[in-house]
């Protein structure tokens, strides 16, 4: 908790929350880009190897370091996003994490595009899959890996500015695999055409 006092960081909070009242996002340079994923990268995939190994909860809270006084509070009345969630810490790929966010099932329908499931008309689906957000390392200020008093699963707090004032650089269903025990995940569709094909069809 003390790494939150540090003058530079109460600085880069105001300087970014600003900019995200005035609805800009943060402007990084190349250094500070480098910077965070330095920092990071390391730090989340030792953070994952040892919870895997203690078969600990990959459980964690996100929470948007804009609205940070918004927690634990449910009642938020702002559309969109919500402040503060839980989802799965699922790993990491070249330039960030990945958060898992829901389980589907996807079927390809004849036209070979992806959709979801519709299970109301008895369709089983083709693939099982997780609906993933991909999240920068620096769109990440801080990690409290211990939790608090009110979710002890980690708290990582990230700016919500970047796809539609969301954490993710985007969102893709992928299916699970495994290498020598270890879980990765495979892209199959972005989610955007997923969503299209389903309400076009008015599934969901």
């Amino acid at each position: 908790m003390l790494e939150y006092l540090a003058p530079g960081l109460l600085y880069s909070l105001a300087k970014d929350g600003w900019a995200a009242i005035r609805g800009r996002k943060r402007r990084l340079t190349p250094s500070e880009v480098i910077a965070k994923r330095q920092r990071w990268k390391g730090e989340i995939e030792r953070q994952l190897l040892e919870r895997r190994r203690e078969r600990l909860t990959m459980d964690v809270i996100v929470r948007d370091v804009t609205r940070m006084d918004d927690y634990p509070d449910t009642t938020g009345t702002r559309k969109g996003i919500s402040a503060w969630y839980r989802c799965g810490l699922m790993g990491t790929y070249y330039r960030g994490i990945l958060l898992g966010l829901s389980w589907e099932r996807l079927t390809l329908d004849q036209e070979k595009y992806w959709r979801y499931t519709n299970h109301q008309a008895g369709e089983e689906g083709d693939a099982k899959v997780i609906l993933i957000g991909y999240v920068r390392y620096e769109n990440i200020e801080a990690i409290e890996w211990d939790g608090d008093q009110f979710y002890g699963q980690p708290h990582v707090y990230c700016y919500f500015d970047a796809r539609r004032g969301e954490p993710y650089e985007k969102l893709a269903f992928c299916e699970k695999q495994e290498l020598d025990g270890v879980p990765f995940y495979t892209e199959l569709s972005l989610y955007e055409p997923v969503h299209r094909r389903s309400r076009k069809l008015r599934i969901r």
